[in-house]
């Protein structure tokens, strides 16, 4: 490297080749300017080397391939598959609260629910019933808790500072005891030994190594410490560079962000190691919880037990303290399984960060999180048990709304109320009133069920009159897709994005490739507004005056308009299964635009404005199309698939496409995929 020997020379050289990169250079980057600096993936650092090693090229592959064994392209991987991890908890966690607050309204309504005769001389007791609504409460606030956990530590290994000079995040820095999840943990185990429980063996926590709170927690290296170790791998690879061109490298991998994916990296590999010491602690102390629990139904042998004490107030003491022991065991059964999902992927992500484990779109103020988790992701199973709970216990307190009137005459619906119900202008407290409806609990399921008058004979959206469109609104859960931004498998309406279409399709052609069901994808249309294009209301890609014959590279040059990433990968991997289906009647000008982005011409642009038809009959004619071309190639197609992408709600529930989506004879499907652009 004779002609960089010059420290001055070389860094003038550096200068002038990556002016044209925004600012600032690499040399100039400090803790508080870096932050501007374009960052955030390896084609950044290449870009970089290829302009200052320009006549070099073998330079740049020698240093990628000290970059590659140390794993830098896995993390920055890693922080993609990390930030939709995140986004999944974000999902959860808001499923979940919205749990947690109709079993509050549950434990409200049921309070005074207890079992009479014999029991209630064994003292204060409640019901099976009110056992079972208190239970699934607790499981929730333990899901709410280490979800919200979960996504804020997430989000903070993810935004780690760029810099070295920068401190660890203290967040991190104090993990896991400033965990709420952790603290709930300790004070279960707190419990435990107050308590002198055992396991089955007779052991107690304290005869483990479970026991010690604080200790075998990992720490991280500091960045750089990180960064230090990857200029010291390059340097062994290329002995005669001089020690100038090696601290250019090490600041290029700060500016560009290597040394914050090599940071997050660390950061995750720390994070999940105390995680699994955290998770083996609350399994433990679930399972001496459990073992320890004493049946508060109908058992005989628990009223014997509590009746033999003297006075009603011991009764109640040791009544009062199996349930705390009992709270504690159902907090710790929601908060498991978040912690085993996390141990669990987390060490597959980190060997194979490139494949997409998770696909989680943005959530904005008018849409909602579409996610997919991989196979055994186990967060689901604690809503399987705690939903028919809820359905059956929501069920049974409506009905005595609405056999003995509401609000009932209790302090516990009406003390310190403060918000009035639009409906029937009752003031309630806040758990019973719907924080954007502003209907009580009552009103509100009066109107999505049709009860009591509040709506007509079939289920409703509450919300807003526009909202009332033919089949807007899903009976399988009596939401509205537009204002409660519902999803429903059930219904082939789904909300999400451009990876949410790409999921759709690849899970599709894979059960296609293996002969599943006998499933062919026929098709996968989108509309063009708003959807595939930044285009709306049937607007044109280009400026007015443009000429249909002008030459691809200068009309493309001559808009700001741009195509969904995802969906134009979809339209270049796949152009003889893409079509456009729109209401944008400037066809030629649509043509122009996707060839520009090197669509080929086998994906057809259909205007059904110029056509004079509907999206629905477009459709079904392609589907059906594909279904006898399937047929004469020899393939047995039982079912033609198709998936349609637009983001206009009055498409999806269009008659002749609802037609497609819940075809009675079987022979054709439609995935219907509200599209959210991001």
């Amino acid at each position: 490297m004779t002609s960089y020997a010059d420290a001055a020379e070389f860094e003038a050289h550096v200068r002038a080749c990556t002016v044209s990169i925004p600012k600032p250079c690499p040399f100039d980057a400090d803790e508080r300017n870096i932050y501007i600096a374009p960052q955030g993936s390896f084609d950044l650092v290449r870009k970089d080397l290829n302009l200052v090693f320009a006549e070099n090229p073998e330079y740049v592959r020698a240093i990628e391939e000290v970059c590659i064994a140390e794993g830098v392209h896995d993390a920055f991987s890693l922080r993609r598959e990390l930030v939709n991890l995140k986004k999944v908890y974000q999902y959860f966690m808001e499923q979940s609260k919205a749990l947690e607050r109709s079993f509050k309204q549950l434990a409200t309504f049921f309070f005074n629910d207890i079992l009479e005769d014999k029991l209630l001389s064994a003292g204060f007791h409640h019901s099976e019933r009110y056992s079972n609504i208190c239970e699934s409460l607790q499981i929730i606030t333990g899901l709410v808790i280490s979800t919200l956990d979960m996504r804020g530590y997430a989000k903070a290994i993810c935004c780690v500072p760029r810099h070295c000079a920068s401190e660890r995040p203290q967040m991190l820095a104090k993990s896991p005891m400033n965990m709420r999840t952790y603290k709930c943990i300790a004070s279960a185990e707190k419990y435990i030994l107050e308590h002198e429980l055992k396991d089955e063996d007779g052991r107690s926590l304290s005869d483990g190594n479970d026991a010690v709170p604080e200790e075998g927690f990992l720490t991280v290296e500091r960045q750089a410490q990180l960064v230090e170790s990857l200029a010291e791998q390059i340097a062994k690879a290329q002995p005669s560079w001089p020690p100038h061109v090696i601290g250019y490298l090490k600041q290029l991998m700060i500016t560009r962000g290597v040394a914050k994916a090599l940071w997050i990296r660390t950061e995750a590999e720390a994070f999940l190691h105390n995680m699994d010491r955290v998770l083996c602690r609350a399994k433990r102390a679930r399972h001496i919880l459990s073992r320890q629990q004493t049946k508060l139904s109908t058992s005989s042998v628990w009223v014997d037990t509590v009746s033999s004490l003297a006075t009603a107030e011991e009764r109640n003491d040791t009544i009062i303290v199996e349930k705390v022991g009992a709270k504690h065991c159902a907090v710790l059964s929601g908060i498991i399984p978040v912690l085993e999902d996390f141990v669990k992927f987390l060490p597959q992500m980190l060997l194979s960060p490139n494949r997409r484990w998770f696909v989680a779109s943005d959530r904005k103020s008018e849409t909602t999180v579409t996610i997919y988790t991989p196979k055994g992701f186990g967060v689901g199973t604690i809503f399987e048990r705690v939903l028919p709970i809820l359905n059956m216990h929501q069920m049974e307190m409506f009905d005595l709304m609405e056999a003995e009137g509401w609000p009932l005459e209790s302090e516990r619906f009406l003390k310190g109320g403060k918000s009035q119900c639009k409906q029937c202008k009752v003031k309630f407290g806040s758990i019973w009133i719907n924080p954007t409806l502003y209907y009580c609990a009552k009103c509100e399921n009066d109107a999505r069920t049709g009860r009591g008058g509040v709506s007509c004979e079939q289920g409703t959206c509450p919300f807003k009159k526009t909202c009332k469109l033919q089949g807007a609104f899903c009976d399988h859960g009596n939401r509205c897709f537009s204002c409660d931004r519902w999803s429903c498998e059930e219904c082939n309406l789904v909300r999400g994005g451009g990876e949410t279409v790409t999921s759709l399709v690849e899970n599709f052609l894979s059960e296609e490739k293996c002969g599943e069901g006998g499933l062919i994808l026929g098709g996968i249309f989108l509309d063009f507004d708003r959807t595939f294009a930044s285009t709306k209301s049937g607007g044109s890609p280009f400026p007015q005056g443009l000429d249909a014959g002008t030459a691809v590279e200068t009309a493309l040059q001559s808009t700001d308009h741009t195509l969904d990433e995802n969906l134009l990968n979809l339209a270049l991997a796949y152009p003889d299964l893409v079509h456009v289906v729109t209401r944008n009647s400037n066809l030629e000008h649509l043509q122009i635009f996707l060839a520009a982005h090197g669509i080929q011409p086998s994906v057809s642009v259909r205007s059904v404005k110029l056509e004079r038809t509907s999206k629905g009959v477009v459709m079904k004619d392609l589907l059906v199309e594909a279904q006898k071309k399937a047929i004469a190639n020899g393939q047995a197609a039982s079912k033609v698939v198709g998936v349609f992408a637009d983001d206009d709600l009055r498409e999806h529930v269009h008659p002749d496409v609802a037609a497609i989506a819940q075809d009675v004879s079987e022979s054709f499907e439609l995935k219907r995929v509200m599209f959210v652009r991001g």
